[in-house]
């Protein structure tokens, strides 16, 4: 049987990049293929419902500490809630080097001009240069951009290719591969 790795795929509620989940997910089963790995996707849209202070507060408990690749990705809407789930697998990454590997896409598709909210996107344009500048949530990440499917699922894949490498890197024994 091979290797599960765990991936927290972080989006928010938008329609414009709703499409890109299932890319993700066949990106996955693709590479997890190719590797020898099965790559168990987790998205806050899966996890089985429960109480809390807050919504945001029942997903940090499903899935604080449960995956080694951290996926975001957002659209033309800031999603607090994905920032958040952004920034907490930084601060784990920082404090117990886990998740192993933190990614962020940032779509850049065109969009009817009608359908973008300003202070949201004000708000999105922020923390793409927060991400982007270093700091302690830039730590170096190199972020990401995709326009349509076939971009998204070749950066998809070859982000989760590096990841596995890191990650067998670490398993005495595991083999390395190229991305």
């Amino acid at each position: 049987m091979s290797e599960v790795i765990k991936v927290f795929y972080s989006t928010a509620e938008d329609d414009g990049i709703a499409k890109y989940q299932q890319i993700f997910r066949d990106a996955c089963e693709q590479v997890g293929r190719l590797l020898d790995v099965h790559l168990d996707v987790i998205y806050w849209r899966d996890l089985p419902g429960g109480l809390g202070a807050s919504a945001q507060s029942v997903i940090d408990d499903r899935v604080s500490g449960q995956y080694e690749i951290y996926f975001g990705v957002l659209g033309i809407h800031f999603g607090s809630g994905t920032v958040h789930e952004y920034r907490e697998a930084v601060e784990a990454h920082l404090k117990d080097g886990r998740p192993i590997s933190v990614c962020f896409g940032f779509c850049e598709e065109k969009v009817n001009p009608y359908s973008i909210e300003p202070n949201s996107l004000a708000e999105l344009v922020q923390f793409r240069r927060d991400i982007g500048n270093g700091g302690k949530y830039g730590i170096a990440n190199l972020y990401f951009t995709f326009a349509d499917g076939a971009v998204f699922r070749t950066r998809v894949e070859n982000h989760l290719k590096h990841a596995i490498n890191l990650i067998k890197g670490r398993v005495a024994g595991g083999r390395s591969f190229s991305a």
